[in-house]
């Protein structure tokens, strides 16, 4: 018998009209919810005039207002500890998880027994778009903490019948022991994680990574692994298959998007469960969400018990690759995280993400090894922007001088942002067993 094509064949090839009909049957159950069983969300309702039946479409959505995570953790503070969105009574609260942010408060996020498995079946339904199978045995490197990540993406894969170590981050003499007594196939973790590793490895056990055997990398919270450079030196640094396979929000759902062996984009894999809009983050303007157009996604959640979210502003920038379906079969949107809204630079009237720095110093592999610090000297925006970036193996001392002035002369002429490059040997730059930090604000004492 062949192996099943998709976790979720039902949803994931569902004619787009058909899913639509079935997201608004929901929608309109949500609000119904919500504006029974939570004041926050009652009070945003009526402070603009609305009902639950004044809202039927996806296109009716606009009338809502959006939610922050300010808010939340504003509403977290008034109604301790879970704040006016809890829904669900807390005899049927099953888990708590927290994210972080700049002020150093938790943003609490509640999940009843259906609220949990919803997000695990997300996240299989993820983790085998990205390649994941029950035949695998894998090593998972994400935090088991509070925060999302470890533990519920441990549970998706799970769920999807693979065999998970639980390895977390910090423990890389025993992801390199435990690796090679048990021969995984699959590593999860953020994609600066293997550079860090392959160094370990060649320095401490005189070993070359592919001696490890692993077969497919699946790849999140950083970057990297949709940028096509990046994802060439993963894979011909350990000689696995390397996907960016790992997208999702604490607060939203842990994992639900995931690209597939055409690697096209991520897909969505939210169906039935999120609802996704598009748009303008300096406006708020909606935007249509079709192929080519870029803006902010924002979330609602759709069949969610204990802490709901509508209109949900991710800060997440992304464009859309297609709404068309996909080679693989799969009909719904595929998309590509460019940044962060919150690190996005602006350098002499020109914004820029740090992802498209990475992007450009990857691409100019191997005259750089493509690690790289940027330097925020001061708050807001910049006329000339600092970065630190180490020159390849193969730069001699005489070739230095030449690179630098190549190197900020691309950046002026791609990305036409004015840059001060110091480039320094190999090696000089930290490797990171945790998520790799790119931006250092020196203006607020961080050293770097």
């Amino acid at each position: 018998m062949s192996e099943r094509r998709y976790w979720n064949e039902e949803l994931e090839t569902m004619p787009p009209a058909k899913l639509r009909m079935l997201e608004e049957k929901r929608l309109t159950a949500q609000l119904e919810y919500v504006f029974g069983k939570s004041d926050f969300y009652r009070d945003k309702m009526q402070g603009a005039g609305l009902k639950p039946h004044d809202i039927k479409t996806v296109e009716d959505l606009e009338k809502m207002p959006f939610t922050t995570k300010d808010e939340l953790r504003g509403t977290q503070e008034k109604c301790p500890p879970y704040g006016g969105h809890l829904c669900a009574p807390i005899e049927n609260v099953v888990r708590v998880h927290g994210t972080s942010g700049t002020t150093g408060r938790f943003l609490l996020t509640c999940y009843t027994a259906k609220d949990a498995d919803l997000i695990a079946e997300c996240g299989a339904r993820s983790l085998w778009t990205g390649g994941m199978r029950p035949s695998d045995t894998v090593f998972h490197v994400f935090n088991y903490s509070v925060y999302v990540g470890g533990l519920t993406d441990h549970l998706s894969a799970e769920r999807l019948g693979a065999t998970v170590v639980p390895i977390g981050v910090g423990q890389t003499n025993a992801f390199i022991n435990l690796a090679k007594a048990i021969h995984p196939t699959v590593v999860t973790c953020t994609p600066s994680y293997p550079v860090y590793v392959a160094k370990k490895l060649r320095d401490d056990y005189q070993m070359d990574p592919r001696e490890l055997g692993f077969k497919k990398g699946l790849f999140g919270g950083e970057p990297g692994a949709g940028i096509p450079e990046t994802r060439r030196l993963l894979e011909d640094m350990w000689g696995f298959s390397a996907r960016d396979a790992n997208y999702g929000l604490g607060e939203v759902i842990a994992i639900f998007g995931a690209e597939c062996e055409q690697q096209m984009g991520m897909h969505f894999c939210g169906q039935g469960e999120l609802i996704v809009e598009l748009i303008d983050p300096d406006t708020g303007r909606v935007k249509k969400v079709e192929s080519g157009a870029e803006g902010e996604l924002v979330y609602t959640t759709i069949n969610r018990e204990a802490t709901p979210l509508i209109r949900y502003r991710s800060r997440d920038y992304a464009r859309i690759i297609s709404t068309e379906p996909c080679a693989c079969g799969r009909t719904g949107l595929r998309f590509k995280v460019i940044g962060r809204s919150d690190d996005m630079l602006w350098v002499r009237g020109v914004n820029v993400f740090p992802r498209a720095i990475e992007e450009l110093i990857m691409g100019i592999r191997p005259q750089t090894t493509g690690e790289f610090q940027i330097i925020l000297e001061k708050e807001g925006a910049v006329d000339i922007l600092p970065i630190r970036i180490e020159y390849g193996e193969s730069i001699t001392a005489e070739q230095v001088s030449g690179l630098k002035s190549y190197i900020e002369d691309k950046f002026s002429d791609d990305l036409r942002v004015t840059t001060k490059v110091e480039l320094l040997p190999p090696g000089t730059l930290p490797k990171y067993e945790k998520k790799a930090k790119r931006i250092f604000k020196t203006h607020l004492g961080e050293t770097f």
